[in-house]
């Protein structure tokens, strides 16, 4: 199995959430958040974690979010709308994804796991917020 404490900040990637970026993204299977910020000549100087979710194809679920018909979540939609619109006013968002593991049940913990921690901070869209075990 593999280990999900030896998981480093550098394992993450970071993208602009616009299409534009989409064939930057993996068709792999990976974890992923969308983090919203606000910026004062190019550092971020507010950040909100909006997101979090698994997939089996992370370019595919990118582009499903991005997506008027496709998407499930009318609020984070709503939210990636807004921020590429305030784009110049110094606001955005980021796409965030993991691919550094395999095994759909450590994908799925680690999934689990940020959201119990993330949502104890964060205002999350999930729909699902998983119950501390």
């Amino acid at each position: 199995m593999e280990n999900i404490s030896k998981l480093k900040r550098n394992n993450w990637k970071q993208i602009n959430a616009l299409l534009s970026s989409t064939q930057k993204i993996p068709e792999k299977p990976g974890v992923y958040a969308f983090i919203s910020y606000k910026s004062f000549l190019g550092i971020p100087t507010e950040t909100n974690v909006e997101n979090v979710g698994m997939t089996n194809n992370l370019r595919r679920r990118f582009k499903e979010h991005n997506n008027l018909y496709r998407h499930h979540n009318d609020e984070l939609y709503e939210i990636l709308i807004k921020f590429k619109n305030l784009r110049k006013k110094g606001f955005g968002i980021d796409f965030w994804f993991l691919t550094k593991f395999h095994e759909k049940s450590v994908i799925s913990e680690l999934e689990k796991l940020t959201i119990n921690q993330l949502s104890k901070s964060q205002k999350l869209t999930n729909k699902i917020l998983y119950k501390r075990s």
